[in-house]
C-alpha cells in the first residue's frame, strides 16, 4: 500500500558529469563524479544514490551531473522502505536531469533500485520496497508476483483502515 511519504528533489542540471548533493535529512553536503563512482564509507546515504546512478549507467544510459538539494519524511530504519523510495527518486531526478526521463520506468526502474540496493550498497533486500515506491497509488494495494514481476493494483475499500505501529 502506498503512503502519502516521499523523496523530493530540487535539482538543476550541470554541464558536467559532477553530482553535487545537499540532504536536508542528514544537513549534509556529498558529491561524486558519474565518472568515478566508488563506496562512501564516510556518507552512507550517499551510497544509494551513487549506486541507483551506477544502475542506471549500466543500462547504457548517459546521464548528466546535478547540483540537487533532497528532503523526504519516510521515517528511517523503521521498514516503511525509505532506501527505495530514495533509490526511486533518485533514478526519476537523474533521468530528468539527463532528458530520459520515461526512457526506463515502471517495474525496471524497480529491478534496477534494488540492484543498486543488493550490489553497490550492500544490502540484501527483495524487490516489493522498489515497486511499492515505483509503482504504488493512493487507495490502492500492489499485488505482486515477485518471480514474474506482474503486478495488479487493487482498489482499497473506502472503509479499510491501514495501521501502522512502531513496536520499538
Amino acid at each position: 500500500v502506498a503512503l502519502k511519504r516521499d523523496v523530493r528533489f530540487v535539482l538543476r542540471p550541470r554541464a558536467d558529469r559532477q553530482v553535487r548533493l545537499y540532504s536536508a535529512e542528514f544537513g549534509e553536503e556529498g558529491s561524486f563524479d558519474l565518472d568515478a563512482i566508488a563506496f562512501n564509507r564516510d556518507k552512507l546515504w550517499l551510497n544509494y544514490i551513487q549506486g541507483m546512478a551506477q544502475s542506471l549507467e549500466q543500462e547504457g544510459l548517459r546521464l548528466t551531473g546535478i547540483d540537487a538539494v533532497f528532503s523526504g519524511n519516510v521515517p528511517r530504519g523503521s521498514g516503511l522502505s525509505s532506501s527505495a523510495a530514495l533509490e526511486v527518486s533518485t533514478a526519476h531526478a537523474l533521468l530528468a536531469a539527463s532528458g530520459q526521463e520515461g526512457i526506463i520506468a515502471g517495474p525496471r526502474i524497480a529491478q534496477l533500485a534494488q540492484r543498486a540496493e543488493n550490489k553497490f550498497v550492500g544490502v540484501n533486500c527483495g524487490i516489493m520496497d522498489q515497486f511499492i515506491s515505483e509503482l504504488g497509488r493512493e487507495n490502492h494495494a500492489l499485488l505482486i508476483d515477485c518471480r514474474s514481476l506482474d503486478y495488479t493494483l487493487v482498489p482499497m475499500p473506502e472503509e479499510a483502515a491501514l495501521v501502522i505501529g512502531n513496536t520499538r
